[in-house]
């Protein structure tokens, strides 16, 4: 017969019904909570900046120093009305793997900030923003899609996974014939919930 006990040594065994299913009170919560409860969730920013072009410019870079994967759950937007645009969508640009590019180069920190506020941990990365328009990256592969005016956050439909030493940045290109429209974009980076915690 086999007996579980509490290790506080307070003597109590644990319970078991009558299928011979042993009792527990368990509670669920989401990887992104658990991720923020231990002080392992970050987000960082591009800061708003003003495309005055239908350029594509280079608009947030990360590249991973940790020892475990990070993983990128969540994409923010937030996409101001395209003044002059005759198209409805701007195109979004995922980079994975960029090497190099003006964006890189200008070295503009954007600092990950950890969601659990008063929290001392930090992530081991470097961030940059774009100082200005224009900005480019260059090298790795890239993934394109539309993306219309007025867009707000939304979740990858499959986690990016940045491995430690590799790198992720966005850029955007706005809707045809643009003149002015504000942006903003960042991402929430998760440590610790891949290959175990």
């Amino acid at each position: 017969m086999t007996i579980i006990k509490d290790g506080t040594g307070t003597g109590q065994s644990a319970k078991v019904d009558e299928t011979n299913r042993l009792k527990v009170k368990s509670l669920v919560i989401t990887t992104e909570l658990h991720a923020a409860l231990e002080g392992n969730a970050f987000c960082v920013s591009s800061g708003i900046i003003t495309l005055t072009n239908t350029c594509t410019h280079a608009l947030l870079y990360l590249t991973s120093c940790e020892c475990i994967d990070v993983v990128l759950r969540t994409l923010f937007l937030d996409f101001g009305d395209a003044a002059g645009a005759t198209d409805a969508a701007g195109v979004m640009n995922f980079h994975f793997g960029p090497t190099a590019g003006t964006l890189i180069s200008d070295a503009c920190s954007a600092t990950p900030n950890n969601e659990r506020i008063g929290d001392s941990q930090t992530l081991c990365a470097t961030a940059y923003k774009a100082s200005g328009i224009g900005k480019t990256l260059t090298g790795g592969n890239v993934t394109t899609f539309p993306l219309t005016s007025n867009a707000f956050g939304y979740e990858f439909t499959e986690e990016i996974i940045i491995p430690k030493g590799q790198a992720f940045g966005i850029s955007y290109a706005p809707p045809t014939g643009t003149t002015s429209q504000p942006v903003e974009i960042g991402f929430k980076i998760l440590r610790g919930v891949v290959n175990g915690d």
